[in-house]
């Protein structure tokens, strides 16, 4: 910690190079007045005042690192790895380009003093353009969804499970299994991992078949498609 401290201070201009900068913010405060869906909201504003364009690659992205001083000014922080930057150059100019614009910086705030702070955030230009932010900047949250319901992808994987531990002559009568996975943005299964009751020589199969089952629609925030994890446990009764 010492030494990612001392190599931020590098970074500071010499008017800040006395500066006391915390790693994070603490879990109640945030790095923008108002919150995040204010923060996406002023990039938003500052795309369409401005003329800043998205990416065409709807995936770029740039792992934007920057500081927040106590007097409200930020400064980025160079991404050390050139072919990383050179993977995302245009999310790189398009938060350069939108953060000139943006005022409402919060520094960290304890036992009301203000402290400069590191702030990590992922940008997707394409994304942050297709958020739909209400005046009142409330989070819309929808789970992601399953063809024909929950209960009809339980069906679906009892069905998968059970035929492949008939085929390799496993009893798992009142067991329980643990499945759980992710569902992409683009509504495909992922990450999919079961309990120990699973023996190892079937895995195999049941990912062939859990790729065969029906695409998901992704779960979105604000309108935007996101990662979704599930975590399902399942008695079976033969």
């Amino acid at each position: 910690m010492k030494f990612l401290y001392f190599l931020l201070i590098l970074l500071c201009s010499n008017s800040y190079s006395q500066t006391t900068i915390l790693d994070k913010y603490p879990p109640t405060q945030h790095f923008y007045q108002k919150g995040e869906l204010n923060f996406i909201k002023s990039l938003q504003k500052a795309a369409k005042d401005y003329g800043v364009k998205p990416c065409d690659n709807k995936s770029d992205f740039y792992k934007l690192t920057l500081i927040v001083y106590p007097d409200k000014t930020v400064k980025f922080v160079k991404d050390s790895d050139s072919i990383g930057v050179g993977k995302s150059k245009c999310a790189y100019e398009f938060a350069k380009e939108t953060f000139k614009y943006l005022k409402d910086w919060n520094p960290v705030i304890i036992e009301g003093k203000a402290y400069a702070a590191l702030v990590n955030y992922d940008i997707y230009p394409a994304d942050v353009l297709s958020y739909k932010i209400t005046d009142d900047l409330s989070f819309d949250i929808k789970n992601a969804e399953y063809p024909g319901g929950h209960k009809r992808f339980v069906k679906d994987v009892e069905r998968i499970i059970q035929t492949t531990m008939s085929k390799y002559r496993i009893n798992l009568n009142y067991e329980t299994v643990h499945l759980s996975f992710t569902i992409s943005k683009e509504g495909y299964m992922k990450n999919i991992k079961f309990s120990q009751n699973i023996p190892f020589r079937t895995i195999e199969d049941l990912l062939l078949d859990f790729k065969k089952l029906s695409k998901w629609k992704p779960g979105t925030r604000n309108g935007v498609s996101i990662e979704s994890n599930f975590n399902m446990p399942m008695t079976f009764q033969y």
